[in-house]
């Protein structure tokens, strides 16, 4: 796990359209080698126009990754070893390991993703100066 706690965690994530999400929503596939975001074809295309942007990543950050995140740690606290074999699992668990979180344990999905990303919403300010 050495290794592993050092790559982004957006490296294990990928984001995808599918014409089976409803408009608007966002559905989180953990069972590929990368965790997947689907949206709909029209919000696949918002998220990436926001994610090419300067003042797009936090909006990005907070509005798709947090919400997965948030759904990656509730699919491991219900069945971490179902995920074994998924090449992003080991990376999951070292950022997990090396931020003391614990994906088992009753602890707040959202603190917890929260702390994972470097508390996103921080960075939601750099948009309301830069607004001004």
């Amino acid at each position: 796990m050495g290794q592993a706690k050092l790559k982004p965690i957006e490296s294990i994530f990928e984001l995808d359209r599918s014409p089976d999400v409803p408009e608007g929503t966002l559905q989180v596939d953990p069972e590929r080698d990368r965790i997947t975001i689907l949206a709909d074809p029209k919000t696949y295309e918002t998220i990436r126009v926001l994610r090419d942007q300067t003042g797009g990543r936090p909006v990005v950050m907070n509005a798709v990754y947090l919400p997965a995140v948030m759904e990656v740690l509730d699919a491991l606290k219900a069945s971490e070893d179902g995920y074994q074999g998924r090449r992003w699992h080991q990376t999951f668990l070292a950022k997990c390991d090396a931020m003391g979180i614990n994906p088992s344990a009753d602890s707040s999905i959202l603190e917890s993703a929260q702390k994972l990303l470097g508390r996103p919403a921080g960075s939601l300010a750099s948009l309301v100066a830069e607004a001004e």
